[in-house]
């Protein structure tokens, strides 16, 4: 950890589940204008913008609206890098997609200038480490970023019984 300040980590990890949670309920009411704000900057700009990134979601509603159960996990490799707050956020998701339970795990990327206001970067399933670092070049070197999992006709409750993390190589 970079010592300019001592973190408070409780505080850190409050505003951080704050986020997320103030994600959810946006969501639920699909104001994706307001839902926009808590992306990272580079995930507007890779979907052309605010107008494209909103676009983008409302042409998912169905899937979106497919999501029974939504619970964030753990806050891991909570740091300071430079003059960020970054750390990585583990989700749990279960959907009905064509009759069909599926659950899984997904992971966020969460980074902060003041600790206060978090922006979230999904991490795709399929990159590299190496591309993740392309993409955020500014992001701590010693991140172990997860692989996002789908297990198909399970529920969250049977995916957790034998969820473990796994990292991308």
């Amino acid at each position: 950890m970079d010592g300019e300040a001592q973190i408070d980590t409780s505080l850190l990890t409050k505003n951080i589940y704050a986020a997320e949670d103030s994600m959810v309920a946006i969501s639920k009411r699909k104001d994706w204008n307001t839902y926009a704000d808590y992306m990272h900057p580079l995930v507007i700009e890779m979907s052309g913008g605010k107008e494209g990134f909103i676009q983008i979601l409302e042409s998912q509603s169905e899937l979106l609206d497919s999501v029974e159960m939504y619970k964030v996990g753990k806050i891991f490799q909570l740091s300071k890098t430079g003059r960020q707050y970054q750390c990585i956020v583990e989700a749990f998701i279960q959907m009905k997609i064509n009759g069909e339970v599926t659950s899984g795990s997904s992971y966020d990327i969460a980074i902060s200038e003041n600790g206060d206001k978090w922006t979230f970067f999904r991490i795709p399933p399929g990159v590299t480490p190496g591309q993740i670092k392309e993409l955020l070049p500014g992001l701590n070197p010693g991140f172990k970023f997860p692989r996002s999992q789908t297990e198909v006709g399970k529920t969250l409750d049977e995916f957790m019984s034998g969820y473990a993390i796994e990292y991308l190589e």
